[in-house]
């Protein structure tokens, strides 16, 4: 079954500068990655999974578009049916913690998975692999950036995307206490980039 992405690359240029002349195929690689490692650890598969589906046809294992008793196409649902909460888990507002600090603000998570995304994307996208190796892209108005300033600007987006994340998820497990309906996201390993 096919499926729809959290995000696209316009998503990623609200938050962050990206060129216009970027292949959306080749940033569509950076946002699944960062959905299936980032997002899906963060809320669960069953969440995820409805979340991806909103507005896919529901097709059966031969290819056949299923229709009601009607003849009606079936459909997963929309976005605008979403419950708020999930609508504020996708795109963040403010809540208020009571004792613990008063109105705050959360992204959410399509700013996280902005971010992550961004963040694979610097690190990335200037190499190509090519039947002589791995290259790197150059032309005659621009010059490479060094590893250490890539690594840098990835690291800082990773950093915005983990703390977005951490806000969202502090948001759901506070107004979702109740129904024992937590989020528990995984630990995550760092890795530490070598620069130049």
């Amino acid at each position: 079954m096919s499926h729809r992405r959290l995000i696209d690359i316009d998503t990623i240029r609200t938050f962050r500068p990206v060129a216009e002349n970027i292949d959306a195929e080749r940033v569509n690689i950076y946002i699944d990655e960062a959905e299936r490692l980032d997002i899906l650890p963060a809320i669960g598969g069953e969440l995820f999974k409805m979340l991806r589906n909103l507005g896919v046809i529901t097709i059966d294992e031969d290819g056949t578009q299923l229709a009601d008793e009607d003849g009606t196409p079936i459909v997963s649902m929309e976005e605008g049916e979403l419950p708020s909460d999930v609508h504020f888990l996708l795109d963040g507002g403010y809540w208020d913690r009571g004792d613990c600090g008063g109105v705050v603000r959360f992204e959410g998570i399509r700013a996280a998975e902005a971010y992550f995304a961004y963040a694979r994307l610097v690190r990335n996208n200037s190499y190509s692999v090519t039947r002589f190796g791995v290259v790197v892209k150059e032309s005659d108005d621009s010059s490479p950036a060094s590893g250490t300033a890539i690594a840098a600007i990835a690291g800082d987006a990773y950093k915005i995307g983990e703390e977005y994340l951490r806000g969202t998820i502090a948001w759901w497990n506070a107004t979702h206490a109740a129904q024992g309906d937590k989020l528990t996201p995984v630990r995550r390993r760092k890795f530490v980039a070598v620069g130049d």
